[in-house]
């Protein structure tokens, strides 16, 4: 099989499986840790920017 070939149907793959996973907005959601979750300052520090951009992109309210 020709390199061009080979590397246009792999591309064609990547791109249909980035069309069929949904947006961020569709298959996300605000992360809620509950007041016994032990969370570490790194965790913590995630679960913010994730519920920020999801407030800034998919309009979530807190």
């Amino acid at each position: 099989m020709e390199p061009r070939l080979i590397v246009a149907a792999l591309a064609i793959l990547l791109l249909s499986a980035c069309t069929t996973a949904g947006s961020f907005c569709e298959v996300s959601a605000p992360i809620r840790p509950s007041t016994e979750d032990h969370l570490t300052e790194g965790t913590a520090r995630q679960i913010l920017v994730h519920n920020q951009f999801g407030a800034t992109t998919c309009g979530w309210r807190p």
